[in-house]
């Protein structure tokens, strides 16, 4: 039987006493959860190319993650600081997205998503930046040029611009990309509204719809579609499943001049306001209540 000796014995200790440091030094709570973090990463990353602004609940619950790892450093990746940017954006800090998206676009120059969420943010802070947002979305049509996301969201810029031909032969490239794509129908029905082309505009809303038949903005453009067409019924029952679907479009509804046709209806009044329908005669609403300078609602992502 081999003999230990005192010097093999004291090397024995002290390796064990070295390892037992370097455990107590590894923080193996802190792997585990960059483990996590970093498998949140990458399912949120292929959450948002599908949908880019976080609409749906598992999109918001990995970006949620992500971004709460990024904010409090520990877990910094361009694409954890691209879900931190969505993540502000979603609170209403869109002056936070927007620094953290223009840091990146300096670092991350050949990275396409940061230039289109923030030529987003940007064409919706103000007229006067629409020139802005449009060179942000070119750069990233030049980065990306098989991409429909840009040449949607730059179709909305140009329409603001009031450059409808630019406008349009933008969202028809992003069509060819992607024939199926929801965001493009609904704001190309956008800019044929504006163009008082209707059956066409119709046609696009319409598809959009029967893609997604939960997405409120073509219920709710559907709906301005037919006030603005005359067709009452076809706008009240569009509305009123837009609502349905999000609250904040009866709010919306209650401003927008493209229902100025049905605004002194009771059933418009009932469905908007909630307010009873009265006798004949008895009018509550006056002509006070109509609203401002509201447009259809672009999906620009």
């Amino acid at each position: 039987m081999k003999q230990w000796t005192p010097w093999t014995i004291a090397l024995a200790a002290a390796c064990i006493a070295v390892g037992a440091l370097l455990w107590r030094q590894f923080d193996w709570t802190e792997r585990k959860y960059t483990t996590f973090v970093t498998a949140a990463s990458r399912d949120a990353m292929v959450l948002l190319a599908e949908d880019p602004l976080a609409m749906r609940i598992e999109t918001q619950r990995m970006v949620r993650v992500v971004a709460a790892a990024a904010a409090t450093g520990h877990y910094v990746t361009p694409e954890s600081r691209y879900a931190l940017a969505i993540q502000y954006q979603r609170e209403g800090n869109t002056g936070k997205a927007e620094v953290l998206l223009q840091q990146m676009v300096m670092v991350h120059s050949d990275w396409s998503w940061p230039y289109v969420l923030l030529g987003g943010i940007v064409g919706r802070s103000g007229p006067e930046r629409l020139e802005e947002a449009e060179g942000l979305l070119r750069k990233a049509v030049e980065i990306e040029p098989d991409w429909a996301r840009p040449y949607n969201s730059l179709c909305v810029a140009l329409r603001l611009m009031g450059r409808y031909e630019e406008a349009e032969e933008a969202v028809l490239r992003a069509l060819e990309l992607a024939p199926d794509d929801i965001a493009a129908h609904n704001n190309y029905a956008n800019l044929l509204l504006v163009l008082e082309r209707y059956a066409e505009a119709e046609v696009h809303y319409s598809y959009a719809v029967e893609l997604e038949p939960d997405n409120p903005q073509p219920l709710y453009n559907l709906a301005c579609l037919y006030s603005v067409m005359e067709k009452e019924g076809d706008a009240l029952y569009f509305l009123e499943a837009a609502i349905s679907f999000n609250e904040n479009m009866r709010r919306d509804a209650a401003v927008d001049p493209y229902f100025d046709n049905l605004r002194f209806l009771p059933e418009y009044q009932q469905l908007v306001y909630d307010i009873p329908v009265l006798p004949e005669g008895e009018d509550i609403l006056s002509e006070e209540t109509a609203g401002s300078d509201i447009s259809p609602l672009d999906v620009t992502e």
